[in-house]
């Protein structure tokens, strides 16, 4: 006769597949806090360090002079609406190399 499975064999096998189960959450979750997210592999080099802030740090860096405001939009848009101060370099300048900005000064970006 085949032997009948006790109540807490049962409930030992479902332990170990909620141990498992949450086992695998928890290394996801590490995964993910570890990368904020992004695969950071597939990220080109020149984009990995590119970082967003809050506006009220974004004002506060303008104020105190220790970041500047590049507005990547085209001249027409730029001259329509800006924030006084900033910069207008467009996005294609940047990317085609024909601007090169302070390696060593806070650059914020801003498109609308």
């Amino acid at each position: 006769m085949p032997k009948k499975k006790s109540k807490i064999d049962n409930k030992f096998g479902i332990g170990i597949l909620v141990f498992i189960g949450l086992l695998i959450f928890v290394v996801a979750i590490y995964s993910l806090t570890q990368t904020n997210g992004i695969n950071v592999s597939k990220v080109p080099p020149n984009e990995a360090a590119v970082h967003r802030i809050s506006l009220k740090d974004a004002k506060a860096a303008f104020d105190d002079g220790t970041a500047v405001f590049v507005d990547v939009r085209d001249p027409g848009s730029f001259s329509a609406s800006r924030i006084p101060g900033a910069l207008n370099i467009p996005l294609a300048d940047i990317e085609s190399g024909k601007v090169e900005l302070e390696p060593d000064q806070w650059i914020i970006t801003y498109c609308t």
